[in-house]
């Protein structure tokens, strides 16, 4: 039971061959295949490359839809700037395509690939580096750019590559408008974000305690231990110029059109800075103040407690214990100019004794709750999980926010967020019958050798939440379900299968609602 559990805590949901694996490997031997990616994954890989999905588009005044195969995931940074250069007469559909089919290769990927840990940490850095395709056109055209050769490409790699991959993203730079800095004066946004978010974060925010730089205590390297609103001011200067080949020609500005990171030099601050206590010399070479920044915030010990920080409530709890962090902190450091920096320090926090020995208290996001139903019943991700989850609270690639979406339970479990999902779960499985998706239920019923009402609502409870319910709650479902049906008491509900086939998919979909809506299937 207790591997059944952290298998659940970092996976979207335990399948019986994951169970069976795991337990032949041991639990060391699995996490280690599970961030080295051993297993083949193709099947998932075909799978995704066989999607299609209804574009939904305006043709004058009228609404229509097509069927259409991923034409805008795969595409390079090129073939989609070429295909966008004028913007403005796009039509709505081609230029939200791109954040479409990353929204459906997720959801997709986080129900069918083998390679559940690193699907998860996919969704952290995400969540860390968020950009809301909400922001600019171009984010949501080309986010899949973002995806692909950012997030996914780095995942399990080097910080340090990491975030320099992130600062010259298109996505990023658009997002907090670093694309628009230029000296005199220069755009916060992204200096502010890299130092809050990205690298040190708020708890080494001394602004509070220091006025001055010079009293802001210093590591044993002589940087400085946190960061002021100097240092952020310093380090807007220092990305002046980092921007966008965004094709713009005027009188001051002559941008190649390339929709890619380019250093425009003309924009950039030159002058002398002073960041974190370290003096820049004026006048370096081009984007040599950006690059001293990066190493400054990447290699420093309070961006390792940071990360690692976050990285143990994602996976241990909301409040991991100071001693887990530090010696993570000390794994980062020691790694820091490794390739697979981040994989060390997850295979150090997942094999701690700290994750078994809290298992089953973290809460699930509404993206996790419909993940793991998807996993045990076969559910197919449509367009339409955007506003299911919206409802939820998760806006999927949209939350407006640098912080990205919360991870701690206090706000997902309220009075307001619980009824969202009472209304949620069923309704998304009803869309998913209504667009003529087969589930697993009707297959799996009909191999067990009881169908009766209590062996099914015992078959799935097991399924869902690996236990059996209470009595009084079974009682409450067996009324729920025989409403209509009350013949069917103490039958066998197979002899539906034939004639009434989707009638009894109906009642096994809200058999499984009605179990995933209690508490033991939203935690992890």
């Amino acid at each position: 039971m207790a591997l059944e559990k952290a298998l659940n805590r970092v996976t979207y949901g335990v399948r019986p061959e994951q169970l069976k694996k795991a337990e032949e490997q041991g639990w060391t031997n699995w996490v280690s295949d599970q961030l080295n990616r051993v297993d083949d994954d193709s099947a998932c890989n075909q799978l995704i490359k066989n999607l299609t999905y209804d574009m939904i588009y305006k043709d004058g005044s009228r609404e229509k839809k097509k069927e259409v195969a991923l034409f805008r995931y795969f595409a390079s940074s090129s073939e989609i700037w070429d295909a966008l250069k004028d913007l403005d007469n796009t039509p709505e559909h081609i230029l939200q395509a791109g954040a479409i089919e990353t929204a459906l290769v997720t959801w997709n990927k986080a129900i069918h690939s083998k390679h559940q840990i690193f699907e998860m940490l996919v969704e952290f850095w995400h969540n860390h580096f968020n950009v809301s395709v909400q922001t600019e056109d171009y984010i949501a055209a080309s986010f899949s750019i973002y995806d692909r050769e950012v997030i996914r490409k780095n995942a399990l790699g080097n910080f340090r590559t990491f975030t320099e991959q992130v600062a010259k993203s298109p996505c990023m730079l658009l997002y907090l408008d670093n694309a628009f800095s230029k000296s005199g004066p220069a755009n916060e946004n992204y200096a502010r974000e890299l130092f809050e978010l990205h690298t040190l974060g708020a708890m080494h925010y001394y602004n509070h305690l220091y006025d001055d730089w010079k009293n802001v205590p210093t590591n044993a390297d002589g940087t400085a231990m946190g960061y002021i609103d100097e240092d952020i001011y310093e380090a807007a200067r220092a990305f002046t110029g980092w921007t966008v080949g965004s094709g713009t020609i005027d009188y001051e500005v002559n941008l190649p059109s390339t929709g890619e990171f380019h250093y425009y030099d003309q924009w950039h601050d030159h002058y002398q800075k002073r960041i974190l206590g370290t003096e820049f010399k004026s006048h370096q070479n081009a984007m040599e103040d950006g690059m001293q920044v990066l190493d400054l915030v990447c290699y420093h010990k309070g961006t390792a407690i940071h990360l690692c920080t976050k990285l143990c409530q994602w996976f241990i709890s909301d409040t991991p214990s100071t001693e887990l962090i530090k010696n993570a902190a000390e794994v980062w450091m020691q790694h820091a100019n490794a390739d697979d920096q981040i994989l060390k320090v997850v295979e150090f926090i997942l094999l701690s004794e700290e994750l078994m020995q809290n298992l089953n208290t973290k809460i699930k996001r509404p993206n996790h709750l419909v993940f793991s139903l998807a996993r045990k019943i076969d559910l197919t991700p449509g367009i339409e999980w955007v506003w299911v989850l919206a409802e939820m609270g998760w806006k999927q690639f949209s939350w407006p926010l640098p912080t990205g979406h919360p991870d701690k339970a206090n706000y997902w479990i309220n009075s307001d967020m619980l009824l969202k999902r009472w209304n949620c779960v069923p309704l998304l499985l009803y869309l998913n019958m209504e667009q003529g998706n087969k589930t697993c239920l009707m297959d799996e019923i009909l191999q067990l050798e009881k169908t009766d009402l209590d062996t099914l609502i015992n078959y799935w409870s097991d399924q869902l939440i690996g236990t059996k319910l209470s009595a009084d709650i079974k009682l409450d479902i067996e009324r729920e379900l025989l409403i209509g049906m009350e013949e069917m008491k103490g039958l066998e509900w197979s002899i539906l299968a034939e004639e009434h086939a989707e009638g009894l998919e109906y009642k096994l979909l809200q058999l499984v609602s009605m179990i995933a809506l209690t508490p033991q299937f939203h935690k992890r």
